[in-house]
């Protein structure tokens, strides 16, 4: 796990690996979309992960299971 993570995004990490859409995540945190869609772009900035669809859904199913 990357230390930088803060616990938040920790949190969305697990919950992507569940395979749960933003709109889920937002509903389960009590938060906006938006706000997922912005944890969401800020984590694979901290993983370098590649711009590509589904980098972050691949990295957190591999990495949480």
């Amino acid at each position: 796990m990357n230390k930088n993570l803060t616990a938040t995004e920790s949190r969305i990490l697990n919950l992507i690996a569940q395979q749960k859409k933003s709109k889920e995540i937002a509903e389960i945190l009590f938060v906006s979309e938006k706000t997922i869609r912005n944890h969401r772009y800020n984590i694979k900035k901290k993983l370098d992960l590649p711009k590509e669809n589904n980098s972050l859904l691949k990295w957190a199913i591999l990495n949480f299971k």
